[in-house]
């Protein structure tokens, strides 16, 4: 089951950095296990406005998959609310080298994310730009 949480809140209570030239900002992280897979994401805007986003998977995923998952939902919910410049931070080095064009995607499944997916969701946007950032 899917959870979403809209709240407006200030910057400081979540410690994360807003960007202060209009972008904004998704931070997104996936994980995995033997028994379930979440992904979660946090998109900030401007003037404080927070979308918090839970997916939890009830089938197996890498945790590469949830990491696209995360990618994916951000980039939607992003462009349903009109966003132009948008800014994905992710602590996974391979899916930000894969949709910079960095690295190439050689498994199947990455291939059809990145592919089929993300690449038609970014020309969505006015600016895009995607950073590798430690946990």
């Amino acid at each position: 089951m899917d959870e979403l949480v809209i709240q407006v809140y200030p910057d400081q209570e979540h410690g994360f950095l807003r960007e202060p030239d209009g972008y904004w900002i998704v931070h997104i992280e996936g994980s995995s296990s033997s028994a379930r897979s979440r992904a979660d994401l946090l998109l900030l805007g401007l003037e404080g406005f927070v979308v918090e986003y839970t997916l939890r998977f009830d089938f197996s995923a890498t945790n590469n998959e949830t990491e696209y998952e995360a990618l994916i939902m951000g980039l939607r919910i992003a462009k349903d609310l009109r966003v132009q410049n948008l800014r994905i931070r992710t602590d996974f080095q391979l899916v930000a080298g894969q949709v910079k064009g960095d690295y190439k995607a050689r498994e199947e499944s990455m291939k059809k994310y990145l592919q089929k997916k993300v690449k038609d969701l970014i020309l969505m946007f006015a600016s895009f730009d995607i950073q590798q950032v430690p946990e």
